[in-house]
């Protein structure tokens, strides 16, 4: 995760080996306590591993995109303000500055904490676990709702 502002405008740029961490570790630990009948971990069948860079980077094109949605009023007149690459998913906004640095920093966390939320969602989704994939996608939808209450902000003209 990572903010730059330059010339009246925020980037929000996420890299992916980042987020395949977060989701490996998550998804892994899930998949400890997924037991068979013989009370055996799953960790191969639901755990992430390499093998699936794949699929993490298609669920986190598709989550990045959707995310990016919400911020898209204050992104009017920057060019390739997204971009969804197999490396990295970055939205750049206009920078009006008229909030605050530390409600910056929440969106930037709730954004990271949505797109890793929205592929274990997805993942669990895929693999018909349904209550991690719903107590995921419940997860997803309050950084949503977090990330267009706190944007409220940064969509604000600073007065002078």
């Amino acid at each position: 995760m990572a903010i730059t502002k330059t010339l009246g405008v925020i980037k929000f740029s996420y890299g992916y080996n980042d987020i395949f961490d977060q989701v490996n570790l998550i998804s892994n630990d899930i998949a400890e306590t997924i037991l068979n009948d013989e009370k055996i971990p799953q960790t191969d069948e639901y755990g992430l591993s390499e093998d699936e860079k794949y699929s993490v980077v298609r669920m986190m094109k598709h989550g990045a995109d959707e995310i990016f949605r919400k911020l898209l009023k204050i992104t009017n007149g920057i060019s390739n303000s997204v971009v969804l690459s197999d490396t990295v998913c970055e939205c750049s906004i206009k920078d009006k500055g008229a909030y605050n640095e530390n409600v910056l920093q929440a969106i930037d966390r709730l954004i990271e904490e949505a797109i890793v939320n929205y592929i274990i969602k997805d993942w669990f989704t895929d693999k018909m676990v349904k209550d991690h994939a719903v107590n995921y996608t419940a997860k997803y939808v309050r950084n949503i709702q977090e990330i267009v209450k706190k944007s409220v902000q940064l969509r604000k003209p600073t007065l002078t």
